[in-house]
C-alpha cells in the first residue's frame, strides 16, 4: 500500500496538493506491484500525478513526504 505522510491510502483520483499547496494534482495511477513497475519502466513504487504545474509527474513512494504531497480529497465513485 502506498499511503499519504498523513496515512490515508493512496487511490487513482484523489486530490492532492504539491508543494506547500502551491500547486494540485489528481492522482492518475498507483504503481506499486513488479509488473506495473515493470510496465511504467520505473525502478521503484510509487503516485504518477497530473500536476497543474507540468502534466504527469512520477513521484516515487520514498519522496512523498519530501515532495510535500498532501491529500485533499478521494473521488466521489
Amino acid at each position: 500500500m502506498i499511503a499519504y505522510p498523513d496515512g490515508t491510502e493512496a487511490r487513482a483520483g484523489d486530490a492532492v496538493a504539491l508543494a506547500h499547496r502551491a500547486h494540485t494534482g489528481t492522482v492518475q495511477h498507483v504503481i506499486e506491484s513488479a509488473a506495473e513497475i515493470e510496465s511504467w519502466n520505473l525502478e521503484e513504487p510509487g503516485l504518477m500525478i497530473d500536476t497543474s504545474y507540468g502534466g504527469l509527474v512520477f513521484h516515487p513512494k520514498h519522496s512523498l513526504t519530501i515532495d510535500e504531497i498532501e491529500f485533499v480529497s478521494r473521488a466521489v465513485a
